[in-house]
């Protein structure tokens, strides 16, 4: 009887789907067209659970792991710039836009007097935005689900989301999403009553590769008001992958730096128009191929290739599996260095694009 009760008072205060999702959409539409300059510090732990302790951590390979980004979002599109100009390091500024299920990007710094644009699916993108989860902090876009743009809104409102707990003024939601017969993504989110994410944890369980899964967990630090809607300010994020990398956890430690409102910011505002004079220019095919297009100075077409994009059996993934493990030195050079890094070819320029963020561990 007693659990009974508590049972009743834990959901008696409780937020149905669809009310919370107006809340959180309402949120949303305060939280558009902003300017946001923050900063991403990537650690590791060697463990087997993530800790909010940063004597916990440690910069991965010894470098400096501060990335510095600017936001410009309108909603539910954003001009992504990725500022860290390093060269000699392997770091050059990228800017990627996300626009209606797509990413247009380019590296600031010409090749061979060439620019490189990729144009591919975001849900499929390599770009220093899908790397790790800086849009889902700006609830933008959950980090590897296969539906592009997803956030916290649009789960609660297409996905058939469910209440599991409600105590304290936090109220826990649950989705699960089987988008292909291959893998299950299911998120869970604590939203206060306001409709701000404070906790949102993400698993992918590929489920035709043994114990072959994703995990994500944010948890917001410090918040803001921004025209009259609460603003994250710190985030950390954490990221474990098995079997790639057991005992390991990446973490995202993401500080604003300064936001401003642009009212007169419009969806062109977020959009990259591709400047083909003197430009190579690869683009994603629903069919599978990738097609490359190289333009001369004038913006003529110089020449053309096509090949479809790399693609892994099931045993090519247990083979990866198979081989041995890194060491923990080792580890955080791989999961780190942004996929801008050593951008001085033209297969490398490719493989910052196109290949699949599965393989990526």
């Amino acid at each position: 009887m007693l659990s009974a009760l508590l049972v009743v008072q834990t959901f008696a205060g409780a937020i149905p789907p669809a009310e919370m999702a107006a809340i959180a959409s309402e949120r949303l539409s305060r939280l558009d067209h902003l300017v946001v300059e923050l900063t991403v510090k990537c650690f590791g732990i060697h463990s087997d659970a993530p800790s909010f302790d940063p004597a916990d951590w440690d910069q991965p390979g010894g470098f400096s792991s501060v990335h510095p980004y600017r936001l410009t979002i309108v909603r539910p599109n954003v001009l992504a710039e990725y500022l860290r100009d390093e060269p000699e390091a392997g770091f050059v500024p990228n800017v990627t836009s996300v626009f209606d299920g797509m990413t247009t990007g380019y590296n600031i710094r010409p090749y061979k007097g060439k620019r490189f644009y990729g144009v591919v699916p975001l849900p499929v993108a390599n770009t220093p935005v899908t790397w790790d989860p800086v849009l889902q902090v700006f609830d933008i876009d959950m980090i590897d689900s296969s539906i592009p743009q997803l956030n916290v809104v649009r789960l609660l409102e297409e996905h058939s989301a469910v209440c599991v707990r409600s105590a304290g003024g936090i109220y826990t939601y649950s989705v699960s999403i089987r988008p292909d017969d291959y893998h299950e993504e299911r998120f869970d989110f604590d939203l206060n009553g306001r409709g701000t994410p404070l906790r949102v944890r993400s698993v992918f369980d590929y489920d035709q590769a043994e114990a072959a899964y994703d995990i994500y967990e944010q948890f917001v630090l410090a918040t803001t008001e921004v025209n009259g809607a609460e603003f994250p300010l710190e985030t950390v994020a954490f990221h474990y992958s098995n079997p790639r990398m057991p005992n390991y956890y990446n973490v995202f430690v993401y500080s604003v730096t300064d936001v401003r409102s642009e009212p007169d910011l419009t969806p062109e505002s977020v959009r990259i128009d591709i400047d083909r004079r003197n430009a190579v220019v690869t683009e994603a095919l629903p069919d599978g191929r990738e097609v490359q297009t190289w333009y001369d100075e004038n913006g003529t077409v110089e020449k053309t290739e096509e090949w479809y994009g790399v693609t892994w059996t099931m045993e090519e993934m247990e083979r990866i599996q198979a081989l041995p493990t890194l060491s923990g030195a080792a580890l955080p050079w791989r999961m780190f260095i942004p996929p801008v890094a050593g951008a001085v070819g033209v297969a490398t320029a490719l493989g910052l694009w196109f290949v699949s963020r599965r393989g990526r561990c």
